[in-house]
């Protein structure tokens, strides 16, 4: 059913590294710091009075380190932990400590729909009632010209203004440049995108999807076999080097960081589809055959056979055989379509 326009809805939103960039700028104020929020670096992990770090041997802190670390919770500001008036030797730790890569104090947001928000949220609870309204006005004046972008919508003149207004506000207060990665084909270059809803309704009836629901639930049961086998082989692989790195330094657990760090390359190609994966390769193919077996098509007469009809009911228990039904490991397996 469509509705009485084209669109339901449009919206401009923020590239997180444009809210990344202001959210820097204003932590860089001396008035805001007291009221950052110190926390502790994903990687960090401290066991009594040692500090661990990936890539780095374990450091002994001092007593007042770890009474100041043991505040970093991302709860407490600065002028909490170091006092107020801020103590010289607090606030020395602190910074030492993020010099370390322990911790950090800013006003990083989330990888989120709107890093704004999350800003916004983090500029609110500034305590002192001037120190909020002079940092809140950057951050007001981008999205006053991000709103005038979103209304420009659909007048392709005003909307060439209103992005380069957008552009300009951004590198006045910045004083960086409102694009990056020129000449790369990577998303996320410019400082706003749009999203829109089409005006209309679709409802797809029982006399469509239930002819349908035998075959597709043996596809759809085979994607989860194939989801879920790539997901044990990637596990075997990182617990292997977990094994691999405790043999070697004797300690039972790795950093999160560590070990992702030394997977990435093969998370990389599983995240470009799979290409150039040896793990998807294997399973890939492994994948193939199974179905080949399913509807009983053998390899040596798979390039010569132009149709092969088969019915769910004939090969259901074949597919069950092959690829069970057992529920997927990780959802976000959803994303991706190594084939």
């Amino acid at each position: 059913m469509a509705g009485p326009e084209l669109l339901a809805r449009r919206t401009a939103y923020f590239e997180g590294w444009a809210i990344d960039a202001v959210a820097d700028l204003i932590a860089a104020r001396p008035e805001v710091w007291p009221w950052l929020r110190p926390r502790l670096s994903p990687s960090t992990v401290v066991v009594g009075g040692s500090l661990r770090l990936p890539f780095r041997k374990p450091v002994t802190l001092t007593a007042p380190e770890v009474r100041v670390l043991g505040r970093c919770d991302g709860r407490h500001t600065v002028r909490d932990i170091a006092g107020d008036p801020l103590d010289p030797a607090t606030v020395a730790t602190l910074l030492r400590l993020r010099e370390s890569g322990a911790v950090r104090i800013d006003l990083g947001v989330p990888l989120v729909i709107w890093p704004e928000r999350e800003l916004l949220a983090r500029l609110d609870a500034i305590a002192d009632p001037g120190v909020r309204a002079r940092a809140r006005e950057p951050l007001d004046a981008l999205l006053r010209a991000r709103d005038a972008v979103g209304a420009a919508a659909g007048d392709p003149d005003r909307l060439f203004h209103a992005m380069e207004e957008l552009a300009e506000t951004f590198s006045r207060l910045t004083g960086s440049p409102a694009t990056r990665r020129s000449g790369a084909t990577y998303a996320g270059r410019t400082l706003v995108y749009e999203d829109a809803a089409r005006a209309i309704q679709v409802r797809v009836g029982r006399r469509v999807t239930d002819p349908l629901a035998p075959a597709l639930g043996l596809v759809l049961d085979s994607a989860v076999w194939l989801a879920n086998a790539v997901g044990e082989r990637y596990e075997a692989k990182a617990l292997e080097l977990v094994d691999r790195e405790a043999a070697r330094t004797g300690r039972p657990a790795m950093p999160l960081l560590q070990l992702l760090t030394a997977v990435m390359p093969e998370l990389a190609r599983l995240a470009a589809g799979g290409a150039g994966s040896e793990i998807v390769d294997e399973v890939v193919v492994e994948f193939q055959n199974r179905w080949r077996r399913v509807i009983d098509l053998p390899p040596e007469a798979f390039d010569d056979t132009r149709h092969h009809r088969v019915t769910s009911g004939e090969i259901a228990e074949r597919a069950a055989r092959e690829f069970g039904s057992a529920p997927p490991r990780w959802s976000i397996a959803r994303w991706h379509s190594p084939t």
